[in-house]
């Protein structure tokens, strides 16, 4: 049976290449792509992928020399044999060294099918080699990068020859290069280099196998765990070679040393507390201690939760969210929120614990976890009793929770100021005036702002009503990155009531740690209040600090706030009736976000107010030490 056989062809002349063709069909069921130009070779060589390229040796506008050399860029496995009506000695040997796998004179055309096997077979013999090169290569680069990432090296002694080979990772561990295995056996301490020695002398006297942990000495004077194995090869029943492997188990021991340092610590803590149980957990969530206490809890003994994961739950969804806690926590990220895991009695009746759990970390490394337990199940019982209660008393708050969403005041207000204030710069672009855009385009922002930050107070206030407000704390300067920005904000609204607008800085410590956005927010409701409520006078910010302390004031020359409504300022909704209510707008929530912002940054705020003569809002922070 004829095998199939695609040539690319190149050649000018018809009848030499009905030739070429009549004479390889003869042998082969023949593809033939026939070419005569560079441009059409270059396409071909790529699309077509010939099994064989054959080529004139001159032709018109191009030549078998340059479509060797576009072979040798292109694709240098393909076979190619020139071909040519005579050739001398001289310009074969040019063509060999070229790189063509054979030359032929046309008159000699019953040579080609042979010089074709030939060649094709020269090809794959280079082609397995190639690939056998490349293989082993990438076999020894991922034999080394597996050493690497194992931290496994390898060495081998040699007994007739008394020489010792060794890999790169087992130099890496070392620290240094080694020149013996005897001269490797120094730098051990000295009980385990006894211990090493005699077994390596064993592996060569009595064909015994070892394999030993001992404790090296790198060359920055650094101790590490090693273990250590060595195989005696045998042959005509002598030990003609030793080969072993060497492994860093460092991060390992010390692992297993802080687990046991940890579980004595807490063992000295809850060992016998009834209503608590400590346990540690290694890297994959099995049990290896827990304290006796847990059998007058869940009525299952110590020793049945050794080697468990399972905790003998129940299908409580409550579970699969406490199994992603600890995922999390065995990837070291770290939540102080209590775990609540529902947990079956050996009687059968539910229990519901309330668990702590951290990470143990060496060298910022996860190696284990440790827990307390602790059994809520009458707590939350009780809990569940108060619940209707509280949100029968929590009913009035609701009610202005609510509210919130039907705001429609502080949003209508601006928002009729700013469709008529851009009726009229329409109006005046149009007419060609252009010498109020600047005040109107001025109050059109003024407008988007007020219903941004009421937007933002009704966001906020939600949010923390229903305790879902995310804090992010930081260390930032109170001056730089807060205050003045917020001051330079209300500049422009200052400056059209005319104001006396000032900022003073007393101190030069104010560092502080607290969540910068609700901070922000907080001196923005202050000072748009001083600014507000002052028709005439001073609005200034003074920043003082005494101790470990700064304090923040914001005092005006305002309508002040009455003694009788002093202790309700900070409620939600409220507003004294004179100055606040009537003569100002405003959603009563702007002083209930501050209190909130101070309580959750820990701060202090200190009110001091004189109807019709102002008042002074002073914020107190801790400064980070």
């Amino acid at each position: 049976m004829k095998e199939n056989l695609k040539v690319l062809l190149v050649e000018d002349d018809p009848n030499d290449a009905k030739m070429l063709s009549k004479e390889l069909g003869k042998y082969y069921n023949l593809t033939i792509d026939h070419v005569e130009t560079e441009e059409e070779y270059r396409k071909e060589i790529n699309s077509f992928t010939p099994d064989i390229i054959l080529s004139d040796y001159s032709l018109p506008a191009f030549d078998g020399m340059k479509a060797l050399s576009i072979r040798q860029q292109l694709a240098p496995l393909i076979p190619f044999i020139l071909l040519t009506g005579s050739i001398n000695e001289e310009t074969a040997v040019e063509c060999m060294k070229a790189g063509a796998d054979d030359y032929l004179i046309k008159e000699h055309l019953h040579r080609l099918s042979p010089a074709i096997k030939s060649a094709i077979e020269k090809k794959k013999t280079m082609q397995e080699k190639e690939n056998a090169v490349k293989a082993l290569k990438q076999s020894e680069l991922l034999l080394s990068e597996a050493q690497r990432i194992s931290k496994i090296g390898g060495w081998k002694y040699d007994v007739a020859a008394n020489t010792s080979t060794f890999t790169d990772e087992f130099y890496r561990i070392y620290g240094r290069t080694v020149n013996s295995i005897e001269e490797g056996f120094s730098f051990l301490e000295l009980n385990d280099r006894i211990i090493a020695q005699e077994s390596f002398k064993e592996a060569l006297v009595n064909n015994k196998p070892f394999e030993i942990e001992a404790r090296l000495i790198n060359s920055y004077g650094e101790k590490l765990w090693i273990r250590t194995s060595g195989k005696p090869i045998i042959e005509n029943g002598k030990v003609v070679s030793i080969v072993g492997n060497l492994m860093d188990i460092t991060e390992r021991k010390l692992a297993e040393e802080e687990l046991l340092n940890a579980k004595g610590r807490m063992q000295m803590i809850v060992e016998g507390t009834p209503h608590l149980f400590f346990y540690v957990q290694d890297v994959n969530g099995d049990i290896n201690y827990i304290s006796p206490s847990v059998a007058d809890i869940t009525g299952y003994n110590a020793d049945e939760w050794i080697g468990k994961r399972d905790w003998f739950i129940t299908d409580s969804p409550l579970n699969e969210d406490a199994r992603k806690r600890t995922h999390e926590n065995l990837k070291g990220i770290i939540n102080n929120d209590p775990i609540l895991l529902e947990v079956k009695q050996a009687k059968g009746q539910k229990i519901l614990l309330e668990i702590y759990e951290r990470p143990i970390l060496m060298d910022n490394k996860v190696i284990g976890l440790q827990g307390v337990a602790h059994d809520i199940t009458e707590k939350k019982r009780y809990e569940a009793e108060l619940m209707a209660a509280k949100e029968k008393a929590e009913n009035s708050d609701r009610l202005k929770s609510e509210f919130l969403a039907q705001i429609s005041h502080e949003i209508r207000t601006p928002l009729v100021s700013i469709v008529n204030f851009t009726d009229l710069v329409v109006s005046d672009i149009k007419e060609g005036n252009s010498s109020n855009l600047k005040d109107y385009l001025q109050s059109i922002s003024g407008g988007g702002k007020r219903i941004k930050r009421t937007f933002d107070l009704i966001v906020n206030a939600a949010q923390l009503a229903s305790k879902n407000y995310e804090m992010t704390y930081s260390e930032f300067d109170l001056v730089s990155d807060v205050l003045l920005l917020v001051f330079h904000e209300y500049e422009s609204t200052a400056r059209e009531k005319k104001l006396d607008y000032n900022f003073h800085n007393y101190t030069n410590k104010a560092k502080i740690t607290a969540d910068k956005y609700s901070i922000e927010q907080l001196f923005s409701i202050l000072i748009d209040n001083a600014i507000k409520y002052t028709e005439k006078g001073y609005v200034k910010i003074e920043v003082v600090s005494k101790g470990n302390e700064i304090f923040v004031s914001i005092k005006d020359s305002g309508v002040g706030i009455s003694e009788d409504f002093l202790p309700h300022i900070f409620e939600p909704f409220r507003q004294e009736e004179q100055g606040y209510s009537r003569r100002f707008e405003g959603n009563g929530l702007g002083l209930t976000l501050v209190k909130d912002y101070c309580e959750i940054n820990n701060a202090e705020i200190i009110v001091n107010s004189v109807k019709d003569r102002g008042s002074s809002f002073t914020v107190k922070f801790k400064l980070s030490k």
